[in-house]
């Protein structure tokens, strides 16, 4: 994960954290099974809207996940 990108706490029965590469256009979930994925091509409002979001579990699962591709983190 890049050094610029800051983590947010989410209230979520799922995720964990969330954070947002500006450079990559790139959204970075941590999920509480301890998984990490990126999603692609993922707009900077389409990050807040997830951040500030009432639900963000569900909202990621209707918003963002069916929309960009993701790709899981492995640790090195």
């Amino acid at each position: 994960m890049s050094a610029e990108v800051k983590l947010h706490p989410v209230a979520s029965s799922h995720i964990s954290q969330i954070g947002y590469d500006n450079a990559k256009h790139e959204l970075h979930v941590l999920f509480k099974d301890g998984t990490h994925y990126t999603y692609e091509h993922v707009q900077p409002d389409a990050f807040h809207r997830l951040l500030t979001a009432e639900s963000p579990g569900s909202h990621f699962y209707r918003e963002i996940k069916p929309h960009h591709k993701a790709t899981k983190v492995t640790s090195q």
